[in-house]
């Protein structure tokens, strides 16, 4: 016998669906993916959360409607519960104050900070050479 809050994810209204996020049950939430009133703002809410499990966070990369958000871009390279071998990708397709933000921010992952940091190239001083005026 399937848990009630299992089966019913498929008919949450968009009111309890942030309190099903917020719950956090894992098979509750990989259940509610299928959820077609399962909007951007609730996929950015469960892709910050750093509860989520690496399974729900695929589930998220699986769907390109989803990934075509940057802020979904951006949030799924942040949280640290994102598989290492799914982030290149998507790492490539930020933009680079995206890139530079995860750069700074020292709750990313090292791993993470690094690769955005070789994406930047190398860093550019005012006045070095080549970069002056003619």
């Amino acid at each position: 016998c399937k848990p009630r809050s299992y089966t019913s994810s498929l008919r949450r209204t968009r009111r309890t669906i942030g309190a099903v996020i917020r719950d956090g049950n894992p098979v509750v939430v990989l259940r509610l993916m299928d959820n077609p009133r399962l909007k951007i703002p609730h996929i950015r809410t469960i892709a910050r959360d750093v509860r989520m499990t690496p399974t729900i966070l695929l589930a998220i990369k699986k769907n390109v409607d989803w990934m075509k958000d940057e802020e979904v871009q951006f949030l799924f390279c942040k949280n640290p519960r994102t598989p290492i071998h799914e982030l290149q990708g998507v790492l490539r397709k930020l933009q680079r104050r995206r890139l530079q933000q995860l750069v700074q921010d020292l709750n990313v992952p090292p791993f993470v900070r690094k690769k955005a940091e070789a994406l930047l190239g190398p860093v550019r001083l005012a006045g070095s050479i080549g970069g002056g005026r003619a």
